[in-house]
This record gives C-alpha cells, sequence and structure tokens, in this order.
C-alpha cells in the first residue's frame, strides 16, 4: 500500500480524470441519442410507411438511458495512470511520482526505509509547491458539464418531438366528426363539425374542430351567440398544412350556439348547453350547549371542522349552488343523515340537519340533483367531541398517611378544578364505628379555576382516641353529561391516633449484613399489604361510577379478593405466634373483617355489580384498624452502617413525625422535571407552532397577491384583462377558505385533553382569527378588495402574535434542555481535565523503564477512558436530538449546537479516546498523553459550543438572578423593619439590663447552634425545621397549580387565605398594619416569595427560598390559630438570618455566571464593625497620597 498521503493527493488527480472521462462519455451517447431521435420523428412526419409505435420510441429512449446511467458509475481510476498524467504535465519529477506510488513499506515495525521515505518526501514537497490537480483544470470539466447538458436536452426534446409527431399523425388519420355533422351548403368543401350540439360544465372550455375532406378554404371562423345575445367571433387556426381547423372557448358559463363561416357559407348552428354538479357553497353550524356549561348558543359561519362539548346540539345549516333533490350525511359506518329543505319551495337551496354527536365524528355530505347527477367532490365534516371530565382533585398536604395525637389539629390541603366548574367541594372523613361525616368547604367554582382547600381537623373535637383509624378524602361535584349532579373523590389517606407515652430511643446501628431489615417482619407485611387492599377498593369504587361496570371491573376485584385472602391466610399465621391476650383479640378481630371483606368481594365478583364494594372497603378498613392495634408502642431507631437511609422495627415509620425528627436531613433534589412526560407534551407543542408559522406565512402570501391584484386591477383596461384578474380572485378565495380550514383543525388541536387548559386563551384569539378570516374570504367574493386587505392584514398580525406567545412557552423546554448539557458537558471537560492530571503524572523515583501492563491503575484509567467515551457518545446524541427538536422554533439554537457538533468532529474525540484506551492497554504511555490531548482538544470544542449555544437560551439568567437579589433584599429589609418595630417592645418588658443582655447572649447561641446544625449534613436536622419539608413540597405543587385570588370564586375565598395562612382577623392586634409576618402584608409578601423562587434556577436555591417561605407560613399560621406573637429570636434565626446568607449565595451566583468582563467585586466580605474607620482612614491617606 502506498504512503497514504501520497495516495490521497494521487486519487484527487484520478478521480477527476475519470469525471472528465465519464461526462464526454456521457455527452457522446445522448448525441447521438439524439441525431437517432431526429430520425425518428423525421419518419413519423413525413415518411410514407405506417408510424413507428411510440412503444417502440420510448424503448429506444429507455435502452440510451441505461447505458448512459452505466456509464456514470465511474470505475477508480488506478494511481499509477493518474501518477503517469503527472508526471507528463511536470517532467521535472523524472519518474519519482512513479517510483514513490510503487513503494510498499517493508514488514516490520520500521515502515519505510530511509530512501524510499526521502523519495516519497521530495514528491510530496513537489505537490505543496505545484497545484497537481491542474492536470484535470477545473475550467475544462466545467465545459464538459455544460457539454453534458447541452447534449442530454437535445436528447429529450429530440424523444419528445418524435412521440408527439406520432400522436399528431395518428389523429389526422382519424375521422373528425360524426357524418351527421356534415354542413349541407358547399357539400365540394366535405365540412364536418366536432363536437357538434354538446352539454357541458359550467365554466369548462370547448374546443371546436372543423376537418374539409374536399376543397379547403383560406380561412374559417367561428360565431357565437349566448343566452344574452352577445356574439362573439373568433378565427380558427389552421393544423400545419392538413385540412384541420381549430379554436378554444374559454370559461363558458351560459349557453350558447355556434356556428362555422368560410367563404361565404354558414354551417349549421349547434348548440351548447351549460350545466351543473350539485355543489356546497358554505355550511354554517349553530351550536346549542348543555345548560350545565353556562355557555351561550354560538353559530359558526362557512365551517367544515367543529369541537363541540359533550351533550351539545349541532344544527347544520348548507347552501347550495342549486336545488338538489336528496341530500345526506354519510358517517363511518355508511351511517346516514338526510337533510331536510329549510321551506317547502320546490327552488330551495337551503337544507339544515340536526345532530348530537356523542363522540368524533366524520362525515361526507352526499348531493344529487333532479336528473341523477351527484356531487364531484364530497365535503367532508369533522365534528371533535369534547369530552366532559370529572373533576380534578389532589390532595397536596400532606399527601400521605399521617400518625398524629388526639389532642393534635391536622391541616389538609388539597386542590380542585374543573373545566366546566364546580357545584360543590368538600371534605368527607370517618371514624371508627362511625358513618361517614361530610363537611362542605365551598361551592360554585368557575370553570377551569383551581380551588385551593385547607381545613384544620382538631382530633380532640372529633374524639379521636388513641388507636383509632381516622380516614379522610375531599369530594367534589359538578354536572355531568346528563344534566345531573355528579361526585368525583379524591384519594383515600388514613390518620392514625397514637398514645401519648410512645417512645424513640436510639438503638445502635446493625450490622451491614446478617439477619432480616428491621421493618420488614410478617406484622409489618401484612399492615401494608391490608393498607394496599382498603386503597384499591377505593380505587374501584372511584372509577366504577356509571350504571354498567367497565371490562376490567371483573378482573381487578378478582385480584383485590386473592389478595385479601392472602392476607387472610398471614393473620392467621400471625395469630398463631402471638402469646397476648390483648393481641390475640386484635388479631381475631382482623381475621373475622378479612373474611367478611373476602365474602363481599367474591359475591361482587359473581353478580358484577359494586353495590356490594362500599360494604367490602368497610369490612377491609376495620380489619386495617384492627391490626394497628398491634403495633408496639416503644420504637427503636436506628441508622444503617451504609448511612443512606434510617430503619425501624415500626414498618409504618414514615407515618411518624417524631421518627423524622430523628432521621438525617434528605436533600433530595424537590424541582426535578419528570423527564418522560415532557417530550409529548414539547411535541404537541411544537406542532401547533409549526402550524401557526405556516398560516402565518400563507396569509403574508395572500395578503400580498390581494394587494397586486388591486392594483393589477385599477390599471386594468380591457374585459379580458379584468376576467383574468377576477379568475385569480376566485382562486384566491378558495386559498383563504382552505386557510380558514386548516386553521378550524388547529383549533382542534388545541381542544385536545392533553393541551386543552394551556392553549385555553391560544384558543380564544384562533377565534378572533378565523373571523377575521371569514370576513376576508367573504370580502373576495364580493369584489371589496381594500376591506380584504384590511381583514388579512390583522389576521396576519394575530397570527404572527400567537406564534411568538407559544414560541416563548416553547423556548423554555429547551432552556431546560440546554441547562443540562450544560452541566453534562463542563462535567465532562472536568473528567477529561482530570484524565490529563493522571496520565502526566510523575512515576515514582524507584520505578524505572517503561510501565508494565499490570501497574496498579493502569487498568482503572483504561476503564475511565471507556466511560468518557460512552459519555461523548451519549452527550453527542443527545445535543443531535436537541437540534432536530429545535430546528423550527429555535433555529438560531439548532444552528449553534449543529456547529459546535460540526467543529468537534474536525478533531475526532470518540477515536481518540478509544485510542488512548488501546495505547494505556499496551502501556504506550506517551502515546496516550498525545491521544489524550487530542480528545481533550475535541471536548474544549464541544463545551465552547454548547457554552454558546446556551447562552442565547440562556442569555438572560443573570438578569433573573439580579432582579431575586434585588427583590430578596427589599423582602428582608421589610422582616427587618418589622422585627425593629416588635424588638423595643421586648426591651421594656426586660426587667433589667441584665436580661437584655442574656437575651442578646441566647440569641447569639441560637444563631450559632443554627448554623452548625445547617453545615453539619451528617448530623440530624433540627425539629423546628424538619417538619418544613413536607410543607415546602406541598406549598411547591401549589406555587405552580393554584392561580391568583383574582381568577378564584368569591365564596372560596376565605379557604385559599386559609390555606396561605393569611385570613383576617384572629390576630393580635399589635401587629404593624402592614408588617409581613404580624400585618396584613402576609399574602402579597409570600407571593414575591415565590416569584423569586420562579426567578432561580438552581434547585438547591430554589429549596432554601421555598424553606424561608414555610417557616414563615407556620408562624403566620401559628398566630391566627393561638393569638400569640411569634419568637422574634426564632424569626431572626429561621427567617431573616438564611434570608441575608441567601442574598450572599446569589450574589455568588451572579459573580459566578456573569461574563467575564463584568467589573464584580475583589472581596465580598463585609468589613466588621469595629475597623470601619480605620479603613475608611485608611483610604483617605491612600487618595491624598500620603
Amino acid at each position: 500500500m502506498a504512503e497514504y498521503r501520497l495516495a490521497r493527493r494521487v486519487s484527487e488527480v484520478a478521480d477527476r480524470m475519470e469525471r472528465l472521462q465519464s461526462l464526454n462519455t456521457r455527452s457522446a451517447i445522448w448525441l447521438i441519442g439524439a441525431t437517432l431521435g431526429l430520425s425518428l420523428a423525421a419518419v413519423n412526419h413525413w415518411g410514407e410507411t405506417s408510424l413507428i409505435p411510440t412503444p417502440v420510441i420510448l424503448s429506444i429512449a429507455v435502452v440510451l438511458l441505461f447505458i448512459g446511467w452505466r456509464t456514470s458509475r465511474r470505475r477508480q481510476r488506478s494511481l499509477h495512470e493518474a501518477a503517469i498524467a503527472i508526471e507528463h504535465r511536470w517532467p521535472d519529477l523524472d519518474s519519482r511520482l512513479v517510483t514513490a506510488i510503487d513503494q510498499r513499506p517493508e514488514e516490520g515495525p520500521g515502515g519505510f526505509s530511509f530512501l524510499q521515505h526521502e523519495v516519497i518526501t521530495e514528491t510530496l514537497l513537489h505537490s505543496h509547491r505545484h497545484d497537481w490537480l491542474a492536470v484535470v483544470p477545473s475550467s475544462r470539466l466545467n465545459r464538459a458539464r455544460l457539454q453534458h447538458v447541452a447534449c442530454l436536452l437535445m436528447f429529450a426534446i429530440m424523444f419528445a418531438g418524435a412521440v408527439q409527431t406520432g400522436h399528431a399523425r395518428s389523429k389526422l388519420a382519424k375521422p373528425v366528426a360524426d357524418s351527421n355533422n356534415t354542413a349541407d351548403p358547399g357539400d365540394e368543401y366535405g365540412l364536418s363539425i366536432d363536437p357538434g350540439d354538446v352539454e357541458i360544465e359550467r365554466g369548462s372550455d370547448l374546443v371546436v374542430m372543423a376537418r374539409f375532406d374536399g376543397r379547403t378554404p383560406d380561412e374559417v371562423i367561428l360565431q357565437a351567440t349566448d343566452a344574452s345575445g352577445k356574439t362573439l367571433t373568433q378565427a380558427l387556426s389552421r393544423s400545419l398544412d392538413d385540412p384541420l381547423f381549430g379554436c378554444r372557448l374559454a370559461a363558458i358559463e351560459t349557453d350558447l350556439s355556434y356556428h362555422i363561416t368560410f367563404d361565404g357559407i354558414d354551417s349549421d348552428a349547434y348548440q351548447v348547453t351549460v350545466f351543473e354538479y350539485p355543489q356546497l357553497l358554505q355550511a354554517d353550524a349553530t351550536v346549542v350547549h348543555p345548560e350545565y356549561t353556562g355557555l351561550d348558543d354560538v353559530t359558526i359561519e362557512d365551517v367544515r371542522r367543529l369541537s363541540v362539548i359533550e351533550g351539545s346540539q349541532v344544527t347544520l345549516q348548507f347552501l347550495f349552488n342549486k336545488p338538489v333533490a336528496y341530500a345526506a350525511l354519510t358517517g363511518e359506518g355508511q351511517r346516514e343523515f338526510e337533510l331536510t329543505p329549510l321551506n317547502d319551495a320546490s327552488d330551495c337551496v337551503i337544507w339544515t340537519v340536526t345532530l348530537s354527536p356523542q363522540e368524533k365524528q366524520t362525515f361526507m355530505l352526499d348531493l344529487v340533483d333532479e336528473v341523477g347527477r351527484e356531487n364531484k367532490d364530497s365535503p367532508e365534516f369533522v365534528i371533535d367531541v369534547i369530552p366532559n371530565q370529572p373533576p380534578e382533585l389532589a390532595i397536596t398536604f400532606p399527601g400521605r398517611d399521617v400518625k398524629v395525637s388526639p389532642l393534635e389539629e391536622m391541616s389538609i390541603e388539597a386542590d380542585a378544578h374543573d373545566d366546566f366548574g364546580l357545584q360543590e367541594v368538600g371534605l368527607i372523613y370517618q371514624l371508627p364505628g362511625q358513618e361517614e361525616k361530610p363537611l362542605k368547604l365551598g361551592d360554585h367554582a368557575d370553570a377551569n379555576a383551581i380551588v385551593s382547600l385547607a381545613h384544620q381537623m382538631a382530633m380532640e373535637e372529633v374524639e379521636a382516641q388513641p388507636n383509632d383509624l381516622v380516614s379522610y378524602y375531599f369530594y367534589a361535584d359538578d354536572i355531568g353529561p346528563d344534566g345531573h349532579t355528579r361526585r368525583t373523590f379524591s384519594d383515600l389517606y388514613f390518620a392514625e391516633i397514637r398514645h401519648f407515652d410512645e417512645e424513640y430511643r436510639e438503638g445502635q446501628s446493625p450490622p451491614s449484613q446478617g439477619g432480616p431489615p428491621p421493618g420488614n417482619t410478617p406484622a409489618d407485611k401484612l399492615l401494608e399489604l391490608q393498607r394496599d387492599i382498603v386503597n384499591a377498593i377505593w380505587t374501584v369504587i372511584r372509577r366504577e361510577r356509571g350504571e354498567k361496570t367497565t371490562a376490567e371491573f371483573a378482573d381487578d376485584v378478582q385480584m383485590i379478593d386473592d389478595s385479601q385472602r392472602q392476607a387472610l391466610g398471614i393473620a392467621r399465621e400471625l395469630m398463631a405466634t402471638l402469646e397476648d391476650a390483648l393481641s390475640q383479640q386484635h388479631a381475631g378481630e382482623a381475621i373475622e373483617h378479612m373474611t367478611s371483606a373476602a365474602e363481599s368481594l367474591s359475591s361482587a365478583v359473581e353478580t358484577d355489580s359494586t353495590e356490594l364494594l362500599p360494604g367490602a372497603r368497610t369490612s377491609a378498613y376495620d380489619a386495617y384498624r384492627a391490626l394497628l392495634k398491634l403495633q408496639a408502642r416503644e420504637h427503636v431507631v436506628s441508622r444503617s452502617q451504609s448511612g443512606s437511609q434510617s430503619s425501624s422495627q415500626s414498618s409504618r415509620q414514615q407515618l411518624n413525625e417524631q421518627l423524622q425528627q430523628l432521621e438525617l436531613k434528605n436533600d433530595r433534589n424537590r424541582y426535578e422535571n419528570e423527564s418522560q412526560e415532557q417530550p409529548a407534551a414539547d411535541r404537541e407543542q411544537l406542532q401547533v407552532l409549526n402550524r401557526l408559522r405556516e398560516l402565518a406565512r400563507r396569509q403574508s402570501g395572500i395578503n400580498d397577491k390581494i394587494q397586486e391584484l388591486e392594483n393589477a386591477l385599477r390599471e386594468a383596461e380591457t374585459d379580458e384583462e379584468k376576467e383574468e384578474i377576477e379568475r385569480q380572485l376566485k382562486r384566491l378565495r378558495e386559498e383563504q377558505q382552505e386557510l380558514m380550514r386548516d386553521l378550524d383543525e388547529l383549533e382542534q388541536r388545541m381542544n385536545r385533553e392533553q393541551n386543552r387548559q394551556q392553549m385555553a386563551e391560544a384558543r380564544q384569539q384562533a377565534m378572533d382569527v378565523r373571523e377575521n378570516l371569514r370576513r376576508t374570504s367573504e370580502a373576495l367574493e364580493q369584489g371589496q378588495l381594500s376591506r380584504a386587505l384590511s381583514s388579512g392584514t390583522r389576521a396576519e398580525r394575530e397570527l404572527e402574535e400567537m406564534k411568538e406567545e407559544l414560541r416563548e412557552q416553547t423556548a423554555g423546554q429547551f432552556a431546560d434542555a440546554m441547562r443540562e448539557l450544560r452541566d453534562d458537558v463542563q462535567q465532562m471537560a472536568d473528567q477529561q481535565e482530570q484524565l490529563r492530571q493522571d496520565l502526566a503524572g510523575e512515576k515514582p523515583s524507584d520505578q524505572e523503564g517503561p510501565r508494565q501492563l499490570k501497574d496498579d491503575g493502569a487498568d482503572d484509567l483504561q476503564e475511565r477512558v471507556d466511560e468518557q467515551r460512552e459519555e461523548l457518545a451519549r452527550l453527542l446524541e443527545q445535543i443531535k436530538q436537541v437540534v432536530e427538536e429545535s430546528e423550527l422554533s429555535e433555529p438560531l439554537l439548532s444552528k449553534t449546537l449543529y456547529d459546535a457538533i460540526r467543529k468537534t468532529r474536525v478533531d475526532r474525540p470518540d477515536e481518540a479516546l478509544e485510542m488512548t484506551a488501546q495505547f494505556l492497554r499496551h502501556g504506550l504511555d506517551r502515546e496516550a498523553v498525545r491521544a489524550e490531548a487530542q480528545a481533550r482538544m475535541g471536548i474544549e470544542k464541544l463545551q465552547a459550543g454548547v457554552e454558546k449555544a446556551a447562552s442565547s437560551v440562556l442569555g438572560n439568567e443573570v438578569g433573573a438572578l439580579r432582579r431575586a437579589q434585588g427583590e430578596l433584599e427589599e423582602l428582608a429589609e421589610s422582616i427587618r423593619d418589622e422585627l425593629a418595630d416588635a424588638t423595643p417592645k421586648e426591651d421594656t418588658s426586660s426587667e433589667s439590663g441584665e436580661a437584655q443582655s442574656s437575651t442578646d447572649t441566647e440569641q447569639s447561641s441560637a444563631q450559632s447552634s443554627n448554623q452548625s446544625s445547617e453545615e453539619n449534613q451528617s448530623g440530624s436536622a433540627q425539629a423546628a425545621t424538619e417538619p418544613s419539608d413536607s410543607n415546602s413540597s406541598s406549598s411547591k405543587g401549589l406555587s405552580s397549580e393554584t392561580p391568583s385570588r383574582s381568577s378564584t370564586p368569591r365564596e372560596l375565598s376565605s379557604f385559599l387565605e386559609q390555606a396561605a395562612g393569611g385570613q383576617p382577623g384572629g390576630g393580635p392586634a399589635s401587629g404593624g398594619p402592614h408588617h409581613p409576618l404580624t400585618g396584613t402584608d402576609f399574602i402579597k409578601w409570600s407571593d414575591r416569595m415565590r416569584d423569586v423562587e420562579e426567578m432561580v434556577d438552581d434547585p438547591e436555591l430554589r429549596s432554601n427560598i421555598a424553606q424561608i417561605r414555610d417557616r414563615a407560613r407556620q408562624m403566620r399560621i401559628d398566630l391566627k390559630r393561638d393569638s400569640k406573637l411569634p419568637n422574634w429570636d426564632l424569626v431572626k434565626t429561621s427567617i431573616y438570618g438564611p434570608m441575608l446568607e441567601l442574598q450572599q449565595q446569589l450574589a455568588e451566583e451572579i459573580a459566578r455566571r456573569a461574563p467575564s468582563d463584568d467589573v464584580v467585586p475583589i472581596d465580598c466580605d463585609p468589613v466588621p464593625d469595629r475597623y470601619t474607620d480605620l479603613v475608611e482612614r485608611y483610604y483617605e491617606r491612600l487618595g491624598s497620597g500620603r
């Protein structure tokens, strides 16, 4: 094999030589084919023999094309031939190139010998000094290409001419008209006219042909007269030297008669009758919405696609171009809905039909007129039915089973909303042995308004006792499709009433292995299983709300029955191991209730009825309650040696608030995105965005065409010009109507279940755009171009606005993707830098010679390089996916990422990493270092490209952080002002200065304790801050789903205030009027904190903000409930202090993310108070020059 650099340069010359030869060969083939095609055309036109059939001509053309195609498949010219050509062009090479090409490396590690290397080097130097491609210059290649194209065109023209002359001659050989059409006068002419008397569709063209078999006149004239008496005269054109004359009458709209005039002779008159196929001109829809929606009836003009609410009545009114004898809508399954005329008149052209669709239906309109003609094109009508979904209920706090004391007040919060409004919402709870007790919490909520419900259940007031199990769930009533009230329930949760004297003590850590883990005993498994059974029965009850059971009912209930019988067997085995009489009694009660539940479930399966399910749930619930009585009242809590989680001998440790205080803080990312849900929603938004962009572009084109036609109509002088403009306006109106149909389809897409809520505003905007589109179409039909242009411009502007709004929403997905990509690439670059340092590290002094294959750490380095290569491949694939998804909505982002991939592949970092691993495997350290450097260069280019792309999407992050910092400063200042107002009141209550000093000391100690607990990640969390984790979790959900108070119904506003802890009244009168904690500004302060939380993207910062807000919220709840001022020392340590620390963290984040040329302070630490004067004097002296 020749040296690869020399072979590459010579192969370029060989390729150009082969390309030139291929072009010349094909040009010759096309030229020969063109000559042959010209001969065939001459034979068909002037030949005396029979015609050459068209298939024969086409076969010859196909054969020649095949030969040309085979010729185009270039063979690879040998390098030796190219080298000879180069030697001929530059004789000074003196056969060195041919000699170098023929050289082959010697066997062994050495490669080429010294002499071979010298010859190759000299030829390579010659290639750099001279352009070897000049052997076949570009000008010569371009001439060959032009020659090839010209010959190919000649070939195509000649064969097309041969086929055309054959068709023309065959037509002349046929009789043109029937003998009945022969004119009596001038029999010596032998005149025959085609088509004679004829019926044609209105608007069609008519071709009139006159053939003279005898004497041929010099001029033939056609004269036509329409129904209004208007006469049209047109000369017939002769076909070469043949005795055949013809002309075309364009767009015949009315009946007419015509005859032929030649040499002073008139032929017989023939009649042209115009007819029309039945056709739909316009369809309007009147929608009568169900009463429960509260929506007015609406009429939509010129509609093809329609979305209606379930239970609506749709009346379609059709306007036809002529009276019809039959009209019907044919749906799927050949189901027909016949139309009825609007009145009894025989010439009625308006027909109607009323439908009550229950599901999406597609109809085709079939028409038949009096003579049996059917419509040529059947318009399609699509009616999409929007189902009346049941209300959505979600318990946001606590969102799990809890364990409370008999004196505790349990806070319960939930969100509810319905697509057509709520009638009533409330809470239902049940104590053991009692009936369910409903508690109404609100009524009459607007459509799509998210209602936040909150209730504090005082266990003392409901007389709950230890070992009781309180079940609770929320309900929401709306109006169903049948017009009756429909009730929907939330998930079922339990609150276990614990004893006062339950003890939690820390035990020794269990060994890492050996023995079953705590909380995994048969009793614990039985308890969890029974709770799952209760929830499963409740799920089936919630689902089976119809008159008939669903297809899954029997299988699901049978599965629950099997699980209940399995739990029954475990309970019997457990009872056999119990020795305590009281425990045996509780176990017996549980077995009795389990047996009853199993029997009810079996009967429900046999009867296929839901009537027995409530009783089964009650029995299963009682069994669960009985099992809870077997729980121990002393719990030993210990931490496993892995430190990853805590365990307890109680299987339900997650229910115990006391246990949570003993556990380590779980710093999980509460803001993690659901990566599996996002792509589907993003794709749907991109689809809508793409359609909006297309509609806006098409409307812009229509507007430009309207402007152009308006100017042309103003300048038109002849009737022919005006008629042509009218035809263009007709086509333009059809385009406008088609655009309106596409907008209707887009609106149906927006009405899909996954888009209905987030695109409600966009749907209303689409209705406004549609009205402007309809007005544009109507104005075009009436010829009012100025009005059409005005409404069309408004529609274009509104489409652009919708597109931009949706584009801004869609860009958020790329912000998340680019943020993740930026972090991943940064991590990869850091890992590559660590690899470089490890590879460049010095060997120990006692190690001499090359590194052995089994050196310590070699395998680890090789494994890390392989992992780095896999990570690089994954990142490139992820970037490629973002490029494809952002191509439509964010072309700049797509192009920047594409350039980053392209520049990265130049350095081939993946191959370099693979080579690095191979070199490491064979102990070649120096080669591994060089390969790693190449890989690192490619990764650095990739990092730079991703950073540049991320800046186009995340460029405003620094600005958002600065706004968040300023907002946080104002919020902290309001807390500081409230603390300053409250401090004097506490000072007056102090008896002496020593007491105040003691208070300051305690405050300092509390702050120090707080800081140490936050810094010590391995220690336990404080009891005051640990419960806020669950609250913050629920607040996170509320902040993203709960609307503002202005959108919440007035009747339910009190519940929103209660959920936020800001009910007016009930607090101490000493609080300031505008203080955030004790005054009236809490809701505003809390909302601003939520805004700050949304401005930052770092999960840790957002978590800190949420915790501060939750602590303030809890203090507000305590203030309203107990009418007691908050502990101001606790306010300083848990709210104000963390807010100041958060400001510092934001400042550091801004400094880290700000561009490198931004001016940032060198030292952000404030000067201590005792050194302030000294520093000021220092800078004064420094400025004075002393």
